[in-house]
């Protein structure tokens, strides 16, 4: 078994993009997730998706102020998962703006 690929790394973020996570945000976090040496996921209430896949983010129906958990399994896991809670939570409120 692969040490690496077994590290795993949570972080729970809440959204404060005034829309949601609509079109934009989804492919920015889809982007973003790509880039890593990690499988990155979002989960809300029981629904867990591959944050990779733009459609599969949309589908989640995150609307302001709901609470999300990134899960992300792999070599840069906490890499991961600290970059995508940043855009969450720090950027995409932004860019709103």
């Amino acid at each position: 078994m692969n040490e690496k690929a077994d590290i795993k790394a949570t972080r729970t973020v809440t959204i404060r993009s005034r829309q949601g996570l609509h079109a934009r945000p989804a492919s920015l976090i889809a982007r973003l997730s790509r880039s890593f040496d990690a499988k990155v996921y979002l989960v809300r209430d029981h629904d867990r998706v591959d944050a990779t896949d733009v459609i599969h983010v949309l589908a989640l129906g995150v609307m302001p102020d709901q609470v999300l958990r990134l899960e992300a399994i792999g070599a840069q896991a906490e890499e991961a998962a600290d970059a995508v809670a940043r855009l969450i939570t720090e950027e995409l409120p932004k860019i709103e703006d």
